[in-house]
């Protein structure tokens, strides 16, 4: 079974702020209060110009170009705001994820094995006695934008 997700995530609020500037989008609620938009190549062309290659940085996102990179960073000053992508398979693949606050980058795109729960810290998301950020914010119900976007409907 695979798991490949790409996603904004952040506090309802700032959420709800986004979803008014980019109507198409749709968001999930967690428990732990953090929103997660699912996010696609369309959006990502529509919203900024387009650029050939993703973030030098992490070449094995997808979606994060310099663009949607500098799209993000404009987007966190309504509040702290993380990217993640994953793209597992069968067990096998990554995780990767960038953060941003105020205007600028507070977690460089990376893409390891921690990458979302170091983004997750980054946004104030306590770790439970048992388990990791990850599994406390849900995103383990959710194996693709489409069980993302299905749940915002729901």
């Amino acid at each position: 079974m695979g798991h490949s997700i790409q996603a904004i995530l952040a506090k309802a609020e700032v959420a709800d702020v986004i979803v008014e500037r980019f109507a198409e989008l749709r968001w999930v609620d967690t428990a732990k209060g953090i929103a997660i938009l699912p996010v696609d190549a369309a959006f990502v062309d529509r919203v900024v110009e387009p650029m050939p290659s993703p973030q030098a940085a992490g070449a094995e996102f997808r979606l994060l170009t310099p663009g949607f990179e500098n799209l993000l960073c404009e987007l966190s000053q309504l509040g702290a705001l993380a990217y993640i992508e994953t793209n597992y398979h069968g067990g096998v693949g990554g995780q990767g994820a960038a953060a941003y606050a105020a205007g600028r980058e507070i977690l460089a795109p990376c893409w390891d094995e921690r990458a979302i729960n170091r983004a997750l810290t980054r946004l104030g998301v306590r770790r439970p006695l048992l388990g990791d950020r990850f599994a406390a914010i849900g995103l383990h119900r959710f194996r693709s934008n489409e069980d993302l976007l299905e749940a915002a409907a729901g």
